[in-house]
């Protein structure tokens, strides 16, 4: 009896595994067919590193075609963020760090110059800094600041909402730009 309930397991496990395949690859039978109906193509990784790469470039000639026109000395860091703090502040004080509140007036502006966010009169946003959900870009360009400064920060796409911008009023694929004073830090 013992034998028989182990044969029928295995002859189960069996027919399980051959369901699985039979439906993988109706699947991608499927898939492939939508594809064609809608003229998708399927992209080895390599052309998708090179859409990517192309693309990279170009937003990176918008850049710095922005920088050029701007005239200002704005700074690159490793990331890809650029920063250009045109008040600074005089006092003695530590730039803004991790785990510390940041209260910030601020404008986001596309390359185009439309102001799309803003911050209201008299009522800074405030972050925490490397934890919150701000963009990536923002946490890292604020820790260039000291409290009363006022910086512009150059934020690529893939520091700022990547290829699907914010679904709201930021586009696809944007660099954005914050026009913001770090007002405190604690």
């Amino acid at each position: 009896m013992k034998r028989n309930c182990t044969a029928h397991f295995n002859l189960s496990l069996l027919s399980a595994f051959l369901l699985l395949i039979t439906a993988t690859s109706c699947q991608e039978v499927g898939n492939q067919e939508n594809r064609e109906k809608t003229g998708q193509k399927h992209y080895t990784k390599e052309e998708l590193m090179r859409i990517n790469n192309a693309r990279k470039q170009a937003e990176e000639r918008r850049i710095n075609k922005y920088i050029q026109r701007s005239g200002l000395p704005f700074k690159r860091t490793n990331t890809g963020l650029r920063y250009h703090i045109y008040e600074t502040s005089q006092e003695d004080v530590p730039t803004a760090n991790d785990g510390q509140i940041a209260a910030i007036d601020f404008a986001v502006v596309v390359l185009n110059g439309d102001t799309v966010y803003r911050s209201k009169p008299g009522r800074p946003a405030e972050f925490l800094i490397g934890k919150d959900h701000v963009e990536s870009g923002l946490h890292e360009g604020i820790t260039y600041l000291k409290p009363g400064e006022k910086a512009l920060l150059v934020l690529p796409p893939h520091l700022a909402h990547g290829l699907a911008g914010d679904l709201k009023k930021i586009p696809m694929n944007a660099t954005i730009i914050y026009d913001l004073h770090l007002r405190e830090v604690r």
